[in-house]
């Protein structure tokens, strides 16, 4: 069943913002029908536990005051992930601030493809 933004937003709500263990990114986009969206976890098991603890009891609870029953769940589709990127997994190696202040003081990358706030190597004299 497509959702709206409201309803989205009361699902967020009643899960709470505490980040779930296992969750690497969680994006919400507009379609034509609604509101979809798409989970990476880093296992099936964190995704279950947090379906089952967490998102079931308020999705439940919305959809019986919404229809008066709760409908199958529906289709999903499971892809086996080779990599993932987030803005997360480039601040576990410094944060963010501080590459910004280092990249800032290294000036422009200049075409070469480094992360940001990496530092050039000066040739030893």
């Amino acid at each position: 069943m497509p959702i709206n933004a409201e309803i989205y937003a009361r699902i967020k709500e009643g899960i709470g913002p505490e980040r779930a263990p296992g969750l690497i990114a969680h994006l919400a986009y507009r379609t034509e029908t609604g509101l979809r969206y798409v989970d990476v976890w880093e296992t099936k098991d964190d995704f279950e536990a947090f379906e089952h603890d967490r998102l079931h009891p308020v999705v439940h609870s919305l959809l019986q005051e919404m229809l008066g029953f709760i409908p199958p769940e529906p289709p999903r589709t499971i892809l086996d992930i080779v990599d993932a990127w987030t803005a997360e997994y480039t601040t576990r190696r410094r944060p963010l601030r501080d590459r910004r202040r280092r990249a800032a003081a290294d000036g422009p990358p200049g075409g070469d493809h480094r992360f940001a706030g990496q530092r050039r190597r000066r040739p030893a004299v």
